[in-house]
């Protein structure tokens, strides 16, 4: 199998190359250290892993998506989904500015009534930024992994800064 990301945009089956995921928690969270890199924007598809266990009804079902910069939410899933994510749920596009001399930029997953395959993929992830990261070589590609639980990502591959 190709360690590619698929989510479902329009009813087609989509390919990513880079991106990142984690099985959604209460909430599960990943965040960045993003001080001094002057991060302008974070752009992402955002959806449930296309092979996600759906064969329940209690299963891949994510309650919402949230980037928080600094504590503070700055979008949230919520508005255009107050149902949730479901697997059959289109990917959609997340493209929100990031607030001037943001520190710090956490993406959290909240599950449904089970983590059960609440496998929320960010397909093409990436930051817009005019400075540099701090320690870059931190975020070093994976292979996709099957073995997961609400403490360890399903998958971490680098998010990349004006397409590189």
């Amino acid at each position: 199998s190709n360690n590619k990301i698929k989510l479902l945009i329009d009813g087609k089956e989509v390919e990513f190359n880079k991106g990142l995921g984690t099985v959604a928690s209460n909430p599960s969270s990943i965040k960045y250290d993003v001080s001094g890199a002057n991060v302008t924007r974070f752009i992402s598809y955002v959806g449930i892993d296309r092979s996600a266990n759906h064969l329940n009804s209690d299963c891949a079902d994510i309650q919402k998506f949230e980037v928080v910069a600094d504590g503070k939410v700055i979008y949230s899933s919520d508005s255009k989904y107050p149902k949730g994510i479901k697997y059959d749920t289109s990917a959609f596009l997340v493209d929100v500015e990031i607030p001037k001399d943001t520190q710090t930029i956490e993406l959290k997953s909240y599950s449904g009534k089970h983590t059960w395959a609440d496998e929320l993929v960010l397909g093409g992830a990436l930051f817009m930024a005019n400075g540099k990261f701090k320690n870059p070589n931190d975020w070093s590609e994976v292979d996709k992994r099957r073995e997961i639980n609400n403490e360890h990502p399903l998958l971490m591959m680098p998010l990349y800064a004006n397409g590189e």
